[in-house]
């Protein structure tokens, strides 16, 4: 319980100083296993934070650490409720005031009790705009790699092995603090 609440008062702190909450909202992501794509029928949510660590004198580019957490109510084989928990390094680049580009690059891992999911990598494409200095909304496309070892049907002691990209188009909002 003591570590629990020691979390929770790093979190608050940390969100208390400079950063950006944002939600997201996203519509059928594709799953592709072994090349072979297939759209997927609902669409997720995502809830992450940035915090910058470094801004250029110019205040154009910027150095971000963000986590997230992506969660979606999709069956993939026997899995439900598949989602990942990712950490991410992102720069922006600032072409206004108003409006941005960022990148994002980083390690996600699948929320599933299953020990035969590994973790992988994930990447994103995104602009920003900010509709005040609180404010701001925008588009992302983000991939989320990792494979899948299952045992052969044939031969117990051999795996088969799968691998997964979750690519899927965000729209989100965020809140400065």
């Amino acid at each position: 319980m003591k570590i629990l609440i020691i979390m929770i008062s790093i979190f608050a702190v940390s969100i208390s100083q400079q950063g950006t909450l944002y939600l997201g909202f996203e519509g059928e992501p594709e799953l592709s296993i072994n090349g072979t794509t297939q759209t997927l029928d609902s669409g997720g949510v995502v809830l992450g934070y940035n915090k910058p660590v470094h801004m250029s004198e110019d205040k154009k580019k910027v150095l971000s650490f963000g986590t997230s957490v992506y969660l979606c109510d999709q069956q993939v084989d026997e899995h439900t409720n598949w989602g990942y928990l990712s950490f991410y390094a992102l720069p922006m680049y600032n072409f206004t005031p108003k409006v941005a580009t960022w990148m994002s690059l980083g390690y996600s891992r699948v929320l599933d009790a299953s020990t035969t999911i590994d973790s992988g990598l994930t990447y994103g494409l995104g602009l920003h705009y900010r509709l005040n200095d609180v404010y701001g909304m925008g588009l992302g496309y983000v991939v989320n790699n990792n494979e899948v070892s299952t045992v052969n049907e044939n031969d117990a002691s051999v795996y088969d092995v799968f691998d997964y990209e979750n690519t899927r188009l965000t729209v989100y909002l965020s809140k400065a603090f």
